[in-house]
């Protein structure tokens, strides 16, 4: 019986709304998002490597069962095999839609297309080393339905995702400053679509931030300061301050803490 009490007493403590979140790569052994991202907490372009993740264990699957994981990952360069771009410059773009079919083979059938995303992305490395890099998405917000017909909103679809310095101080430890995503929440390959929205961290939530990025063999942390979106009326900018700490207590298995505190002139949030 004193785990039962001891397990509500967590559950009343906390009082949280539920939170859903996928993942995934762990299981790939691929625990560190750094690895893959330019990033160090994920989302955002894509490193070489990671491009050639996507393309032989993922994507590129998809129409090329004759291609070996060599070539698929040579094809994943933004101009495919033939040509090569200067180690220094790499642009990428990703896009995603939906196709709606409403009552199909019915009297009054429909369709439409909801364009999603469309990012366009450039990082540029600095050095042999390349310890300093730039890093910038610009992309497509597409105007909410509800607010489609309403003449009297302005509608701003073209944004700056992210726009940030990144420095590799040391070995271990990479600074971010700019316009990026916070640092919050479970950091799963589903970057920009579900997993975001039960933690208040929305596909257009980014903010000017500094962010330090300790890693180790066996774990990370990150501290994020944030002063909101320069972008945005000074009332509407959540300031404040994130925090995530995860640790490998063996391989595929990792467990952490993460907590964000940020406020603005209308509304507080507390997350952890």
């Amino acid at each position: 019986m004193p785990i039962l009490y001891l397990v509500y007493f967590l559950i009343v403590f906390f009082n949280s709304s539920k939170v859903f979140a996928y993942p995934e790569f762990i299981g790939y052994k691929y625990s560190s998002c750094l690895t893959c991202h330019f990033n160090g907490q994920g989302n955002g372009p894509l490193n070489d490597y990671g491009r050639a993740l996507w393309a032989s264990e993922i994507a590129g699957r998809a129409g090329s069962q004759n291609k070996t994981e060599e070539q698929l990952a040579d094809e994943s360069g933004f101009l495919g095999a033939n040509s090569k771009l200067p180690m220094w410059l790499r642009p990428g773009f990703k896009m995603r839609g939906l196709y709606v079919l409403t009552n199909p083979g019915g009297a009054a059938t429909s369709n439409r297309t909801i364009l999603m995303q469309a990012d366009a992305s450039l990082a540029m490395l600095f050095g042999n080393e390349q310890r300093f890099a730039f890093i910038s998405s610009f992309g497509y917000a597409p105007t909410p339905q509800r607010l489609k017909n309403n003449k009297g909103e302005a509608k701003k679809n073209f944004i700056s995702r992210e726009h940030y310095f990144r420095i590799q101080a040391t070995d271990n430890l990479w600074l971010y400053l700019g316009l990026l995503d916070k640092t919050f929440g479970i950091r799963s390959n589903n970057h920009t679509a579900y997993s975001r929205a039960k933690t208040g961290i929305a596909q257009n939530d980014q903010a000017h931030s500094l962010i330090m990025h300790y890693i180790q063999p066996k774990w990370e942390l990150s501290v994020d300061a944030f002063g909101g979106n320069m972008m945005q009326d000074k009332s509407l900018r959540q300031t404040g301050f994130s925090t995530l700490y995860e640790y490998e207590s063996q391989e595929a298995f990792r467990t952490g803490f993460s907590y964000l505190s940020s406020k603005n002139d209308y509304v507080k949030q507390e997350r952890m």
